[in-house]
């Protein structure tokens, strides 16, 4: 259960000893696509699912800064841990923001005792983004039927959070447990990349759903948001992970394994001024990565914060509020290209400090060029630069969706 006492400086440093604990069995975990059951119920016992979640529902109380923080150690630990937390995270946001207060107790309260929540929200064919999972009435509840791709991190919750239309046609989440009677969930993940992240299909068949299960999306379509942002910075803080992950293993195999080449003119890897640029290279992505979701971070918390403080019954956002969300959507996408940038970078001059040697099959090296490309597929960079540069252009406002 996540204590109130528990602060930034406390999590922070349960974030990197659990980074330190983790990576040891990723490579593994990635050879066999294995949930990473014993990574999340550490996760668990260390309060870091409640990073966010309001102090008065039992959390943390932190910011989007030091959840950032977190996402990047556990991703550097290992990447697919991190992204099967991404949907609780983001859920618990939207929860605070879009539920009501019922809502609130009832589920930041479970994030706060250890519960975790995955989400069923992407489909396979349709068009992009289209739904056809649909809530139909049952006298005074619901019934829940459809199937979702990409289930991320519902295999390893408590709960999940469907993306489903009711019967006019209006967006809506159901949250639902997992356990469920008519949810059934796939094992058939099977990708390059992000090998263990828990994201295979999952069914609903008759799930009987309760009014006070269901949030609505529709008055936040129109209304400018954090949430989008919000999610989005949790993605830069995986790729910025997975570049900090290939840094480690690059000096790891420099330093233990990787042999110098027979141009260099030294008996030791660590001696060659050639592996010095390389390292100083894939060092300097990483630490511009991190610098850049810490920062948009920043920002991200200012608009989350006067968006809570600002009276969320009325039905349009200030100027001012909308001024810091349009500025934290920009830093969120500006932080999306350095961040992927650099996973993709430091995963792939990884083999130009050991040589032929860092190919080896054993030592799974590739995995971290397998999980920057698959991961950093999420919401293609060239919308981000068209977005950015159109803004400062005309000052156009980046879309209003749910990854802006």
């Amino acid at each position: 259960m996540c204590r109130l006492q528990l602060d930034h400086i406390t999590l922070a440093h349960d974030a990197r000893t659990i980074r330190r604990e983790i990576a040891r069995t990723a490579s593994q975990r990635d050879i066999d696509a294995a949930l990473p059951v014993d990574a999340i119920d550490r996760i668990r016992k260390a309060g870091l699912g409640a990073l966010r979640v309001p102090k008065e529902y039992g959390g943390a109380g932190l910011g989007f800064e030091a959840l950032a923080d977190a996402v990047l150690q556990l991703a550097a630990g290992d990447a697919s841990v991190a992204q099967s937390l991404q949907p609780h995270f983001i859920f618990l946001e939207r929860v605070r923001l879009m539920g009501d207060e019922p809502q609130r107790r009832r589920y930041l309260g479970a994030a706060a005792e250890g519960a975790f929540f995955g989400n069923a929200i992407s489909e396979v064919g349709g068009g992009s983004g289209e739904w056809r999972t649909v809530l139909t009435r049952q006298g005074s509840s619901w019934r829940l039927d459809g199937s979702k791709f990409y289930a991320t991190g519902t295999a390893l919750a408590d709960y999940t959070f469907v993306g489903a239309l009711d019967p006019e046609g209006r967006r809506l989440l159901a949250v639902v447990p997992v356990t469920r009677q008519g949810v059934e969930l796939g094992d058939d993940w099977r990708t390059m990349g992000q090998r263990a992240t828990a994201s295979g299909t999952a069914r609903f068949s008759g799930v009987a759903v309760a009014q006070d299960e269901l949030i609505a999306l529709a008055p936040w379509e129109q209304r400018r948001h954090h949430t989008g942002a919000g999610s989005q910075i949790i993605h830069c803080a995986i790729d910025a992970g997975i570049a900090a992950a290939a840094l480690d293993d690059a000096l790891l195999h420099a330093q233990t394994k990787a042999r110098p080449s027979r141009d260099s003119g030294h008996a030791r890897v660590v001696d060659d001024p050639v592996v010095h640029h390389v390292v100083g290279e894939i060092a300097a992505a990483a630490f511009a990565a991190e610098a850049a979701v810490l920062l948009a971070a920043r920002a991200l918390d200012a608009a989350a914060n006067a968006l809570y403080a600002s009276h969320l019954s009325e039905q349009a956002n200030t100027p001012e509020v909308d001024a810091l969300l349009v500025d934290a959507s920009i830093a969120v996408a500006n932080a999306k290209i350095v961040s992927s940038r650099a996973a993709l970078l430091a995963s792939e001059k990884l083999f130009e400090v050991g040589g032929a040697s860092a190919a080896a099959s054993a030592l799974n090296l590739d995995r971290h060029w397998r999980n920057a490309r698959t991961h950093t597929l999420h919401d293609p960079l060239a919308h981000k630069f068209r977005v950015i540069g159109d803004h400062l252009l005309s000052g156009k406002a980046p879309p209003n969706t749910f990854t802006y």
